[in-house]
Order: C-alpha cells, then sequence, then structure tokens
C-alpha cells in the first residue's frame, strides 16, 4: 500500500482521506486537566515532605519585621551619632567582629535603652517592660538559668501554642535557632534591655 503524509504529519492509505486532526482548542482541556494533575501531585509530595521533618525543625518566628532601614542611617537621623561617631564604630565592628549596637554601647556613644528603642524602629519589634510583665515561670523553667543568661533570652508567657520570649539580640540568628530548637514552639520575639531580661532572670530563677 502507498502511503501518503497530509499538512498535519498525519497518514492515509491509498489516498483515503485522513481522520480530521482535533482543533487545537478541543486538545487544550486535556491539557488543563494534565497540567491540574501534576500540580495535585507535587502538593501531595510536598505536604508528605513536611509531615516527614525531623523534631528538630525549626519553629516559626514571629515579632521581627525588617524595615529596610540600616542601623547606621536611623542613629544619624535621629541625632544619636554624627558621621565621624559612626564611622569609628563601624571600623572598630571591622576588627572585633561584634554587632554593631553592641559596639556602640560598649563606647558609651549610645545607651542600650537607646539601642533597644532603634531595634524596635527597624525591626518593627515590641519593645516589653520586664517589670510590668507577669512571667508564667512553668514556662520560663524551660529554659535552663545558664541558657537564659547565654542567649539574653527569657520566656515569658504562652498563647496557645506559641511561646513569647523577650531578648536583647533579635538580630542574634544563633542565639534565635537555638531557641526554636530548645522551646520546641512557634515562638514570638519581643524587646527589652539586656539589662532588664537579666534582672528578671534573677528574680524567676532564685
Amino acid at each position: 500500500m502507498r502511503r501518503k503524509r497530509d499538512l498535519g504529519g498525519q497518514t492515509d492509505i491509498d489516498g483515503s482521506p485522513a481522520p480530521a486532526r482535533a482543533p487545537e482548542s478541543f486538545a487544550r482541556p486535556d491539557s488543563r486537566e494534565e497540567e491540574a494533575r501534576l500540580i495535585a501531585e507535587r502538593l501531595a509530595a510536598l505536604v508528605e515532605s513536611r509531615r516527614a521533618r525531623p523534631a528538630t525543625a525549626f519553629a516559626p518566628v514571629m515579632g521581627a519585621r525588617h524595615s529596610g532601614r540600616l542601623l547606621g542611617n536611623l542613629l544619624l537621623t535621629r541625632g544619636f551619632l554624627v558621621e565621624p561617631e559612626l564611622n569609628y564604630a563601624l571600623a572598630r565592628q571591622a576588627t572585633t567582629g561584634a554587632p554593631i549596637g553592641e559596639v556602640l554601647v560598649e563606647l558609651g556613644l549610645i545607651s542600650e535603652r537607646d539601642l533597644v528603642e532603634l531595634l524596635a524602629e527597624q525591626l518593627r519589634m515590641e519593645v516589653v517592660d520586664l517589670t510590668r510583665v507577669e512571667c508564667d515561670r512553668s514556662v520560663a523553667l524551660r529554659l535552663p538559668e545558664y541558657v537564659a543568661r547565654r542567649l539574653g533570652a527569657l520566656p515569658v508567657r504562652r498563647a496557645g501554642e506559641r511561646i513569647d520570649v523577650v531578648i536583647g539580640d533579635p538580630t542574634d540568628d544563633e542565639a534565635v535557632r537555638e531557641l526554636t530548637v530548645r522551646l520546641g514552639s512557634p515562638l514570638r520575639l519581643l524587646l527589652a534591655p539586656r539589662a532588664d531580661i537579666d534582672a528578671a532572670i534573677d528574680r524567676l530563677y532564685d
């Protein structure tokens, strides 16, 4: 038999008409159904992978939402420093590797309370007065005293599944990571001066 190929790539036999090719518009529903099926399979696989995460996976952390403003710029625009002071502090930071806020406090250029207020503005965080916060001792004791002092952080209360943690330096990623692992719950970070946190630890762990 002699086969001929039409323009659409189909063949007929002995010149008999080839079956009409379905218009493209009729093929699209099948394509959409196939795409939807693949998406559903991927979502199912993602859900299963999340269910299979080890218990040490980090819990969600709320409370810090960076405004995009640099701390140095805030210090200048708020009148806490002049540019030569900031440049000196940045040079000192490059030598020591310490956070710029810590360097500024050590140099006596700003107070710790000023730093907390600036961090609150930069990170859009809530500042709390620990002398007015009612701490849940059972929640606080989930963190050993020596760990609380080392991290400069104190769990103060539980709200549903979430634990509120007051911290002096929310930019310390290692400290936040350790808190999520040790407490094993979603966290909300609140800000307070380190001296206030240490005083609260003295009261709670006596």
